[in-house]
């Protein structure tokens, strides 16, 4: 299972791809918020196990989502001390901003607001974790700390517009 640590890319050549939707396997993406764009798919540049990129027009903010199948599904308490492990190891600093568990009609999901410093520089993470039988589904956004704010109605758009699919 992978909980990790995202950073700041500073690449203007990402290959952005002009789709209005991300659908594939288990969940979809209906549309991503305004001046933002979903990074060519399967070239793993922000994470080497992400199913799918995205990131705002202005490369200040970014997000993945990470799907896993796992040997057996994971209670709440489990799955938040997963989800903390890795971060609470890597980030300088590590502070829980929020958490909360939020349901709505297709999915329920440990959502975690974390902060802390990585490579000197600080990031605020906005993260859904959810579980569906075995299958583990990391919607995972950052920007840097000072930004944040200002893209957070995008995270949480991002999430309001992830969807699991249901198996044929």
């Amino acid at each position: 299972m992978f909980l990790g640590i995202y950073f700041y890319i500073e690449d203007p050549s990402l290959k952005i791809v002009s789709t209005p939707a991300f659908s594939e396997g288990t969940f979809s993406i209906q549309a991503l918020p305004s001046n933002w764009n979903f990074l060519e798919p399967h070239k793993h540049i922000l994470h080497k196990d992400s199913d799918v990129e995205f990131m705002s027009s202005d490369h200040n903010a970014f997000g993945m989502v990470i799907a896993e199948t796992l040997e057996q599904p994971l209670s709440a308490e489990t799955l938040r001390k997963l989800a903390l492990s890795y971060p609470e190891k890597q980030l300088e600093g590590f502070t829980i901003q929020h958490e909360e568990t939020i349901i709505n009609t297709d999915k329920e999901a440990q959502y975690i607001i974390y902060s802390g410093s990585y490579e000197g520089k600080k990031y605020t993470y906005a993260a859904w974790y959810v579980m569906k039988d075995k299958a583990l589904f990391q919607i995972i956004t950052w920007s840097l700390e000072n930004n944040f704010e200002k893209y957070l109605d995008s995270f949480q758009k991002i999430f309001n517009n992830f969807s699991l699919l249901k198996k044929s």
